[in-house]
């Protein structure tokens, strides 16, 4: 039998023409003993380098394109930020969120520059995005494209890994551009909305109330009413500021923790409600202290605002962030 094995070696040994195979094939007939290890078998062949870095030169040279398309946008986005208040808040929220998830993840946040087919494929997107809001005229389209031009580069940047962490700050800064873009629409229902939840509560605690629209030469103002003392509920005071800043941190947060479709729906609805609530009882307490703080009521206003504020973020933060966001082992 020995004799025999040692034929049918030789027979096939001298077609590999390779001292591995023939170790293989003796390996075969004495049950694997003599197998070589995976550090003696042959490698699949690698990417030489010196694609990887015409692939990621490449790369860089579509994205800079792309930034040169959507330059306007970027400016429109800063100069937007920087025109109000709450705009700079809600973008320092997003910024503080985004570095405590890469916190969280240091470990595998690592950038690869791959320029792989997922990051082509979304850029491409993009630019037919582009293409279709030039022909419709649709600034809405402009707005869908930068998202995914942006979401291609994270991609390139990070490539597969944490996909969760960058997930959850690229759908912050979306919602954030659709806040951008929706706010002057919005101001004027808020301001209602939240007008009429105030004259509810504080008619319920005994004050006399009285809601008017004040008609100003390009805006409508909300005049409130309350036991003579007349206060206006400005723009900045609809409690977008609030909600928005709100439905930021909710949404990071959800989207990054592994919860049920119909549970992050639920969290959205509560949010807000939970926001609208914190703003109404913010104008009543406004109106119950002014009596007391006559001569300093714009910085009795702004403590009032902080401290709503700040008990909402508390709130979510502790309710979303504050449980375990790590990955059990």
């Amino acid at each position: 039998m020995e004799r025999m094995r040692c034929f049918i070696v030789s027979l096939f040994a001298p077609t590999f023409n390779s001292s591995l195979a023939t170790t293989a094939l003796w390996g075969l007939f004495r049950g694997n003993k003599d197998m070589p290890d995976s550090a003696d078998r042959p490698h699949h062949a690698q990417i030489p380098l010196a694609s990887q870095n015409k692939g990621r030169g490449l790369g860089f040279l579509f994205y800079i394109l792309a930034a040169v398309f959507f330059w306007p946008v970027l400016a429109w986005g800063v100069s937007e930020t920087l025109s109000s208040e709450q705009n700079v808040q809600a973008i320092c929220l997003l910024l503080l969120s985004g570095i405590y998830l890469v916190y969280l993840n240091r470990s595998r946040m690592r950038p690869v520059w791959n320029f792989d087919s997922l990051s082509i494929a979304l850029l491409a997107v993009s630019f037919a995005f582009m293409m279709l809001a030039g022909l419709w005229k649709a600034q809405l389209l402009v707005l869908v494209a930068f998202c995914f031009a942006l979401a291609s580069f994270v991609r390139f940047v990070f490539g597969g890994k944490s996909q969760r962490v960058y997930l959850a700050m690229m759908g912050g800064f979306v919602l954030y551009l659709v806040f951008l873009f929706v706010y002057p629409k919005l101001g004027w229902p808020l301001s209602v909305w939240s007008g009429y939840g105030a004259q509810w509560v504080l008619a319920h605690v005994g004050y006399a109330v009285e809601l008017r629209v004040l008609f100003a030469p390009e805006n409508l103002y909300l005049l409130l009413i309350a036991d003579n003392r007349p206060f206006s509920v400005l723009p900045n005071c609809n409690g977008f500021s609030l909600l928005s800043a709100a439905m930021l941190v909710s949404f990071i947060f959800l989207v990054y923790r592994k919860t049920p479709l119909f549970a992050k729906v639920l969290w959205l609805i509560w949010t807000m409600t939970f926001a609208y609530l914190v703003n109404v009882a913010r104008i009543c307490l406004i109106v119950i202290l002014v009596p007391y703080f006559p001569d300093n009521f714009v910085l009795m206003h702004e403590v009032v605002g902080l401290v709503a504020l700040y008990l909402v973020l508390w709130v979510l933060w502790y309710t979303l962030a504050g449980w375990h966001l790590h990955e059990r082992k």
